[in-house]
């Protein structure tokens, strides 16, 4: 599985740094940390959710690249071809991130087993399971650089 992962985050980030980056960007961007351990760049595409200079990503807890981020939050960001600095913070066990991250982007909540109630809003008790194996990742935008 490792391998094909690193393939299709390979084919990603080559297409989100070349002019065809349009097929992808709208909700895929390039995330560059610098490693916690090694002290290098390290750059790999996830997925966002955008509201305003802010921009929500989201990870399974037991996955190791957004502890990068703990450790050293100012990260460079290519978002639709443009290269921004902006700073991450790690959010654990967040709710109210799980309901504004869905609510930007609500087909999502079926794929995150999130149901809804009535009057449309998310399942308190389903936000709280996913807030427990997930982690929501928050950038705030800086300057294009």
């Amino acid at each position: 599985m490792s391998g094909m992962m690193n393939f299709w985050n390979g084919l990603n980030k080559l297409i989100l740094e070349s002019p065809l980056h349009g097929l992808f960007s709208k909700s895929t961007m390039l995330l560059t940390v610098t490693g916690r351990k090694s002290g290098k760049r390290i750059t790999t595409p996830v997925n966002y959710i955008q509201e305003g200079s802010v921009l929500r990503v989201t990870s399974m807890a037991d996955r190791t690249w957004w502890r990068n981020i703990e450790a050293n939050p100012v990260v460079t960001l290519t978002l639709r071809g443009v290269q921004l600095s902006a700073r991450g913070e790690v959010l654990h066990n967040n709710i109210e991130e799980f309901a504004a991250y869905l609510k930007g982007s609500p087909r999502l909540a079926n794929f995150l087993h999130v149901g809804t109630n009535p009057d449309g809003t998310f399942k308190k008790d389903d936000l709280a399971a996913l807030a427990k194996e997930r982690v929501i990742v928050k950038f705030t935008l800086g300057k294009p650089i």
